[in-house]
């Protein structure tokens, strides 16, 4: 049977993050009644209960225990294999997605074919903007520290007035953030089927809206559409362990975009970052 929507979410040891999006997605999709849709959640073996929440509580999930913390990639394919659905929609347990979201987002990919990818404007818990959309990174973001928002047809500012901004219309931009992430299944195929499984954490919806591009199908912001993403606040307190995972992503990404002798100057400029980045907190007042 074809439903409209796949839902995935991976989860590792996020039991109540986990209980409240699971929450919101079941609203959403109540308010929604056209939408058909399943939800999967693979739980990377998490030891907080999640898996036992998950069939305790919402007894209407898929859910699948993955037996061992394979990371986002991993944990989403075993998920995205069993999917029916038109459209599959990689979604982070620490989101809160409000009633009428979820059919905003399918019917801004119903209404560009052209398009692989659509993401909502992602918000922080105090309703402040996530800036979750920029140009493929390269070596003039690692070298000025921030990333290229410039692809929006529209003012930055117009993004903080919460009036103002759900009256745009949807752009095309390089990537969105993975926090909410809809994909069509049809693009989702053969050598653009999933995410890269190489890179356990950071960059996989960043190298997975590369191969989209490269295949002619862009990438949508959605800015008329928001979803509160509580874990993307502010990044200075990341620990070092996480630092080096996201390293270890953008050398992947770069490597796949730009090849093995391309990506050497942005390399080592990513390198350095890294390696200087405990003398910048230190210095940080």
């Amino acid at each position: 049977m074809s439903l409209d929507l796949s839902i995935v979410i991976v989860s590792w040891n996020t039991c109540q993050l986990l209980r409240d999006c699971l929450s919101t997605v079941f609203s959403s999709l109540e308010s929604s009644p056209e939408l058909t849709a399943e939800v999967f959640v693979a739980d990377n073996a998490s030891s907080d209960n999640s898996a036992g929440m998950v069939l305790a509580e919402f007894p209407q999930v898929k859910l699948i225990q993955t037996g061992a913390n394979l990371g986002f990639a991993k944990g989403n394919n075993l998920a995205l294999k069993q999917c029916v659905g038109r459209f599959f929609l990689l979604l982070n347990s620490d989101t809160l997605v409000p009633d009428g979201a979820l059919a905003g987002l399918v019917a801004a990919l119903e209404k560009h074919p052209e398009a692989a990818v659509a993401g909502p404007l992602l918000l922080n818990a105090d309703g402040s903007v996530q800036r979750s959309w920029a140009r493929f990174p390269g070596l003039a973001s690692e070298l000025s520290g921030s990333l290229d928002r410039s692809q929006s047809p529209y003012p930055l500012e117009i993004f903080d007035d919460p009036d103002a901004r759900k009256s745009l219309e949807p752009f095309v931009c390089d990537w969105v953030g993975g926090a909410c992430f809809l994909v069509r299944a049809e693009t989702a195929t053969g050598p653009l089927s999933g995410l890269d499984e190489k890179i356990f954490m950071y960059a996989e919806e960043t190298e997975w809206c590369l191969r989209f591009a490269r295949a002619g199908f862009p990438t949508l912001l959605v800015p008329g559409v928001e979803v509160t993403h509580l874990g993307g606040g502010s990044s200075g307190a990341v620990p070092t362990k996480t630092r080096q995972r996201m390293w270890r992503g953008s050398l992947y990404f770069y490597r796949r975009a730009l090849g093995p002798v391309g990506m050497l100057p942005v390399a080592f400029v990513a390198t350095a970052r890294l390696l200087l980045s405990p003398l910048r907190r230190k210095a940080a007042p």
